[in-house]
């Protein structure tokens, strides 16, 4: 059923992986932003 999905639609199978890659590196950058942030706040604070 997926593969018969992904052969009749290509273009909507490659904007979900698009998609999904860029949701991914969206949050891995939100992680990295909010680490840092914390981290530089506790030192501040110690």
């Amino acid at each position: 059923m997926k593969i018969w999905w992904k052969i009749n639609n290509p273009a909507q199978c490659d904007t979900f992986k698009v998609r999904y890659g860029l949701a991914r590196v969206h949050a891995t950058v939100n992680l990295h932003f909010f680490t840092s942030i914390t981290e530089s706040f506790v030192a501040e604070f110690q």
